[in-house]
């Protein structure tokens, strides 16, 4: 999997370039077995052995291939991530 640090859904006025969403589905495209976790600011995963956990208050977005992409919050496991 691969995790996309500071990711935000903001798209500002007079942005004329893709938005991360945009250049997520991109990746995807191109590696269409692999997950993308958008950790938000002020949040951070904490890994001990085979779990992993979100720490922070804000969700993460998980994109896969052909999928509308999904929220989880920290009450979420994540050690799902980790087994491939």
């Amino acid at each position: 999997f691969q995790i996309n640090p500071h990711y935000t859904d903001l798209n500002p006025p007079g942005h004329a370039g893709e938005t991360r969403e945009d250049r997520i589905m991109e990746y995807l495209a191109a590696n269409p077995g692999d997950v993308v976790l958008g950790l938000r600011e002020g949040c951070m995963f904490k890994v001990e052995g085979n779990r992993m956990e979100l720490t922070g208050e804000r969700t993460v977005k998980v994109f896969r291939f052909n999928e509308t992409p999904v929220e989880l919050d920290n009450k979420s496991d994540f050690s799902q991530f980790l087994m491939k």
